[in-house]
């Protein structure tokens, strides 16, 4: 999906509607997001990234979501500033509850069925757990009454364990989980006990403790007693509990032996998810480590790792149409949707082509705006040889029947004898130009990259940037002409005041800015407007009605899906254009 404005801390998708997605984002909102018409009707292609924004009510960065697993267009979420609440979705009503947790920390949710604590009965029950050792029972149906404090009932129904856990001065409880099934309340410790009790008892029925670092999260199996418990040290456990339910004694023995222990993940867990799968028992993790992975529990082994986020993954979820495919986030603000199966696990992670792609890169040779015929050649064989899997042989193979016929066949044969005989270069001095040309044709990290590059320019060489800076190295805001804040600094200022106004107010202020930017010929400027409101296409449609067509581009590998057809609408357009100017260099690299 589109990047977002904040991290993308929590994901969620109803099993009563396949096609939508909440997202708990770090910038105070909650996004709808409609990935898939559910409406049956037909005739009509549905936008994959329709969403929209949940603000009113919400405060501070939204670190859980959950959907009510039967009630349509209701959804619990928690905040960073220990506030619990529940938005309905199709009214656009936000109910905050008048319990709070008075410490900054992540608040665990959980939907429970209607239960009854002590002599209070709490109906569509939210089963909540902060860093504070409280766990509290919400009543949806009366968001302004007091919580029912979860810890001091078990207490009593369980004196002797209590006397216990209370022995233990610096251990407190921070995080809970429900099962599906309303059935079994399970509780982390921050010292790695992991408690587990009868919803209609609340008597304990479980007790492990195989590690020594907290428990960050726990996740039950529907329609199972597997419990999947995150570590902060990057290991996860997986417990049955089946054996232990009944005739458990009033202090149970603690099991040191899990069924299963991962260890695949090196840092802290943010995300456990259970596949829906009936057949396979697989679950989906998260970490501070940059990777998702798929793990069968049926021998605890990993069959898929995803690597393609750049930044701590925060979030995962199963989809409940397409069971092979899951939902990532994380703080390089990307949503991705991929297939376990399309990313089978490999000990060799990511990072290991790296060499042989900055070899096959840096064969990219610094040329005038006429390159010689041979040269242009060797950057048009390397290209190919990219699209066909990196052999520069097979290459050859594909493309020799496609020679234009006014070029000469013996340049062309000395190109190829170039690249097979000395290993892809026929000149002593590697120039990092041509690198960097090459990296803004490859994929999103390269043009990370290449970003990189250009703002360690900035800070080594300011002057030299200031005089001539690159071409090859555009999005470059320093550079553009700032007059339009001379000419219009009303407007500015009303834009920094707009959001004490309300979120719509600043959005629509700024894209009127963006507007009058383009009027004003300030192209960056304007662009920069619309990303804000993160209006990716009309952002990358500024770029491209100003022929800035690298930053078009750049912008669009950054924001849009490698499959996005108006990337490579964006390359066809700059290559008629260049073959105007006649830069060959560029426009080889263009077809």
């Amino acid at each position: 999906m589109l990047t977002h404005a904040g991290y993308i801390y929590s994901l969620d998708i109803p099993t009563w509607n396949p096609g939508q997605a909440a997202v708990g984002l770090g910038d105070s909102n909650i996004k709808i997001w409609n990935f898939m018409d559910n409406s049956g009707l037909s005739g009509q292609r549905h936008n994959f990234y329709e969403s929209r924004i949940l603000w009113k009510g919400l405060q501070g960065q939204i670190l859980k979501v959950r959907w009510h697993p039967t009630r349509e267009n209701i959804l619990a979420y928690s905040t960073e500033y220990g506030r619990v609440g529940v938005y309905d979705t199709s009214s656009n009503k936000c109910h905050q509850f008048k319990t709070y947790y008075n410490t900054k920390g992540s608040i665990s949710i959980s939907w429970a069925s209607d239960i009854q604590i002590g002599e209070t009965f709490v109906r569509d029950a939210i089963i909540s757990c902060g860093p504070n050792n409280i766990a509290y029972a919400f009543d949806v149906k009366q968001p302004t009454a007091k919580a029912v404090n979860v810890t001091d009932w078990i207490r009593q129904v369980n004196p002797a364990w209590s006397t216990i856990m209370e022995a233990k001065v610096k251990t407190s409880r921070c995080c809970a989980a429900v099962d599906p099934q309303s059935r079994f309340l399970a509780l982390g410790n921050t010292d790695g006990a992991v408690e587990v009790y009868r919803l209609d008892t609340f008597r304990i029925v479980y007790v492990a403790n195989s590690q020594q670092t907290a428990v960050k999260v726990l996740s039950w199996r529907d329609g199972s007693t597997l419990l999947a418990v995150g570590y902060n040290s990057g290991t996860i456990t997986i417990h049955n509990i089946a054996e232990q339910l009944y005739d458990a004694p009033e202090v149970p023995i603690p099991n040191t032996t899990p069924m299963h222990t991962i260890t695949e993940h090196k840092k802290r867990i943010t995300g456990l998810a259970w596949s829906h799968h009936q057949e396979r028992s697989l679950l989906a993790s998260t970490a501070n480590d940059e990777f998702a992975y798929v793990f069968d529990i049926q021998n605890g082994s990993a069959v898929s790792c995803f690597d393609q986020h750049l930044s701590n993954v925060l979030s995962v979820c199963w989809s409940a149409e397409d069971m092979d495919t899951l939902f990532t986030g994380g703080e390089d603000k990307f949503c991705y949707v991929w297939k376990y199966t399309d990313y089978p696990y490999t000990t060799q992670k990511r990072g290991a082509s790296g060499p042989k792609l900055n070899e096959l890169m840096s064969s990219l040779k610094r040329s005038s705006n006429i390159c010689r015929q041979p040269q242009l050649l060797r950057h048009c064989i390397h290209l190919a040889a990219r699209i066909y899997g990196g052999d520069i042989n097979e290459a050859v193979k594909v493309v020799k029947n496609r020679i234009p016929g006014d070029i000469d066949q013996a340049e062309y044969e000395y190109a190829v004898y170039a690249e097979q005989e000395l290993g892809g270069d026929t000149q002593d001095e590697q120039d990092e130009d041509s690198k960097n040309l090459g990296l803004f044709f490859d994929d999103k990290n390269a043009m990370r990259e290449l970003i990189g590059i250009e703002g360690k320019i900035h800070i080594e060489e300011p002057a030299a940037v200031a005089d001539s800076y690159d071409g090859r190295l555009l999005l470059d805001i320093i550079q553009s002409n700032y007059k339009a804040f001379e000419s219009s600094p009303v407007n500015w200022v009303a834009l920094a005041l707009s959001p004490m106004a309300g979120k719509e107010t600043w959005l629509s202020l700024m894209e009127t800015q963006a507007k009058h930017l383009v009027k004003q010929s300030q192209p960056v400027l304007a662009a920069t407007c619309f990303l804000a409101c993160s209006k990716i296409y009309d952002a990358i449609r500024v770029y491209r009605e100003a022929a800035m067509y690298r930053e078009a581009i750049a912008l669009a590998k950054l924001r849009l899906p490698e499959e996005d057809p108006i990337i490579s609408t964006l390359f066809a357009e700059w290559a008629d254009r260049l073959q105007k100017k006649a830069t060959q260099e560029e426009l080889a690299a263009m077809w």
